[in-house]
């Protein structure tokens, strides 16, 4: 890995961990509210996952992710995919968080129901 694109990971990992808190303190104040109004824990989440998702779908969490999928799309540019140099982008913001110190970011974005991705008619990533 180039010393550019670890710092590119340095800092999505920094920004995913400072929106994962933000998201999980807005989840926590909502299971919260749920309990005042008299559901138990089980049914209080059930309640705000219905209505919200999980954490991850906060819109600062998708923001991130979809900020450094296409910071990998730009820094990739013409590059022919898998020759030198190019970056897989949701091997970037997905699953090369799957190990060491970034498990939990991996395991906290893999309670997504989709990612916030998709093509348009010409196969560019929207």
């Amino acid at each position: 890995m180039t010393a550019a694109l670890e710092r590119l990971r340095a800092a999505y990992v920094d920004e995913l961990r400072r929106v994962r808190r933000i998201a999980d303190a807005e989840f926590a104040r909502a299971l919260k509210a749920e309990g005042r109004r008299g559901l138990s824990r089980a049914d209080a989440e059930a309640v705000v996952r219905r209505r919200r998702g999980p954490p991850a779908a906060h819109p600062r969490v998708l923001a991130v992710f979809r900020k450094y999928f296409f910071a990998c799309q730009a820094r990739n540019g013409r590059k022919k995919a898998g020759g030198p140099g190019w970056v897989d982008p949701l091997a970037f913001v997905f699953e090369d968080l799957m190990g060491g110190r970034t498990y939990a970011l991996w395991e906290f974005l893999a309670e997504l129901d989709y990612f916030p991705l998709g093509q348009d008619r010409d196969g560019k990533w929207i």
